[in-house]
């Protein structure tokens, strides 16, 4: 999937970018006081370098410089973080924790601008005394000053919070305008659950409403913010006559977006979405939710990138505990178009799972590390990985040789097909993209593999490039879209996860397969490297060894990609 190439610093440049599209994508309304004392940090403290009632801190090691009062956003003062020597930990700014409810709706939100890429999390305080934390996103780098807004809903038993937004590299952040009330969004009338497993009435948006011919019947559409947008229907559709589509010619914030009439759903439960799109630039979907009180909640699914040719977009989640109704907002938040169709809203659990849970360990590019660290962890458990390599990087600078390939097949590890030289296939011609699959095949099977599967190179296909998979006689091909399979999963688009120990711990990846061997599905874990570079793409030998463990004393099964495959027709 991603190589040496693609470093840390070119993958958070691509992070950042998506981020940026998604920052002003929720539609949040807010109403009630600010509860932040000092919202706008404006009164000093009897400590004339600290805002009242706000505080500083930091941990790790790191060399960090705080500054009161810096030049604000629409006032005199600001609040301002720099950090240099940076090795771990971060630094923030911090406002007196405020009273809460529990079970309750919540919006954030500040302006700031900074160097590099910050974060923001929420504290909370419980009614045991002891502390909860929820991470609420990134904020891109900006030189001037952008607002970040997060919803949040309190845990059960909290009390009072405070929001950390904070700085985690060499950088500064100066940040102003601090709010945080109670979050309200209107809330429509839930229609009854379709006769079919799709729960969304008119999918296809192939029923014009009676009432509006411009829009599809059981389905609306809106923009907030500031931009210029216009909404079409119908337009050309992926296999059928109609779609709807998105136009943004200005834009300066907010979003816009189709989306269908709530239906119920049933809480707790774990839902798949999907529909087909085409794009001029990234797309995101947001799930809304109704919950038992009334209010809204909101999850942030994905983005998907751009396409000039229909795509599948798929996310699946899960409802929260009091969600009793739901819709998804399809949205772009940029200049650029949109084009949907043939949306699909299923419960996974009426889908076929397996006899049993089962884990898959995957490699993808073929790096050195994962051979000389990862593979002597794999054999001394007795578990055998699927190997993605790319031929066209053996025997180079970091990669693995000829004759560790040929060490791990001699181990029982399967070696699949990367391409010949990772190139992204959905910007080849079919030919071109088919002779990066063949020749793949062809070295890989004459140093002894069964080549029977795929990785796309950066996650990237569509259905050109699965059908010249499928030419090229392979079985299965395993993206990067986030999920476990099922037995109905489409072969040609198996999911998994992207171990990223920035994101990642080695507890949150037991609880995967603790989820995974619960609900009998199979969870394919995708790793690149095994070492100690702190690269997010990269685990450490003891936390991959404290996993591999873990998989061997709960005897759970660990399959190859192909024999994964061979049980989903059983």
């Amino acid at each position: 999937m991603m190589h040496r190439i693609l470093n840390q610093k070119n993958l958070l440049s691509i992070l950042l970018a998506l981020v940026l599209l998604t920052l002003f994508s929720k539609p949040i309304f807010a109403y009630g006081p600010n509860l932040i004392a000092n919202p706008s940090v404006e009164t000093a403290s009897t400590n004339s370098a600290t805002p009242q009632d706000w505080f500083h801190d930091n941990y790790g090691t790191n060399t960090t410089t705080y500054s009161y009062p810096v030049t604000g956003h629409e006032s005199a003062q600001a609040v301002q973080i720099q950090i240099s020597d940076y090795t771990n930990g971060d630094a923030k700014w911090y406002f007196q924790e405020v009273a809460v409810s529990p079970s309750t709706d919540y919006v954030y939100s500040d302006y700031y601008t900074s160097t590099v890429s910050t974060e923001l999390t929420v504290r909370f305080t419980l009614a045991s005394g002891q502390t909860s934390y929820s991470w609420l996103g990134l904020a891109p780098a900006s030189s001037t000053w952008n607002q970040a807004q997060y919803p949040f809903t309190t845990p059960a038993d909290a009390v009072s919070a405070t929001v950390f937004h904070l700085i985690a590299q060499n950088g500064s952040l100066a940040t102003d305008s601090f709010f945080l009330g109670l979050a309200a969004t209107p809330t429509p009338t839930p229609t009854p659950t379709p006769a079919t497993n799709n729960l969304i009435a008119n999918p296809s948006v192939e029923t014009t409403s009676a009432s509006n011919p411009s829009l599809p019947e059981s389905w609306f559409s809106s923009n907030y913010g500031s931009n210029i947008t216009s909404f079409s229907y119908p337009v050309t559709g992926y296999d059928e006559a109609k779609a709807v589509q998105i136009e943004t010619t200005s834009y300066t914030n907010g979003d816009a977006k189709w989306y269908f009439q709530e239906v119920p759903i049933t809480a707790g439960k774990t839902y798949i979405y999907s529909d087909y799109y085409k794009s001029s630039i990234a797309s995101e979907a947001t799930a809304r939710f109704t919950l038992s009180n009334s209010q809204q909640s909101y999850v942030w699914l994905g983005v998907k990138p751009a396409s000039t040719d229909w795509q599948k977009a798929e996310w699946t989640f899960t409802a929260p505990a009091n969600a009793v109704s739901m819709t998804i907002f399809r949205l772009i938040a940029g200049v650029g178009t949109l084009t949907t169709d043939k949306y699909s809203l299923t419960d996974e659990n009426q889908t076929s799972t397996f006899a049993q849970g089962m884990i898959s360990i995957d490699f993808d590019d073929g790096q050195m590390s994962s051979y000389t660290s990862g593979i002597p962890i794999l054999n001394a458990a007795g578990l055998k990985s699927t190997q993605y390599i790319v031929p066209g990087y053996i025997n180079t600078f970091d990669y693995v040789t000829t004759s560790a390939v040929l060490d791990m097949l001699a181990h029982g590890h399967e070696i699949q097909n990367h391409t010949m030289t990772h190139q992204n296939l959905t910007l080849l011609t079919p030919a071109q993209a088919l002779n990066e699959i063949t020749g793949a095949t062809t070295f890989l099977n004459s140093l002894g593999a069964s080549v029977t599967s795929i990785a796309f190179p950066y996650g990237a296909y569509n259905s050109s490039v699965t059908d010249t998979a499928k030419q090229a006689g392979l079985l299965s091909a395993r993206t990067t879209v986030d999920g476990s399979n099922l037995k109905n999963t489409d072969p040609f688009a198996l999911k998994s996860h992207v171990v990223d120990m920035s994101k990642d711990t080695v507890t949150s990846l037991e609880a995967l397969i603790d989820k995974a061997v619960i609900d009998k599905t199979w969870l394919i874990l995708l790793f690149h490297e095994v070492n100690n570079s702190g690269w997010g793409l990269a685990i450490k030998p003891n936390q991959f060894r404290t996993l591999t463990n873990y998989l061997v004393q709960h005897s759970i099964p660990v399959v190859t990609v192909s024999q994964g495959l061979a049980q989903m027709s059983q």
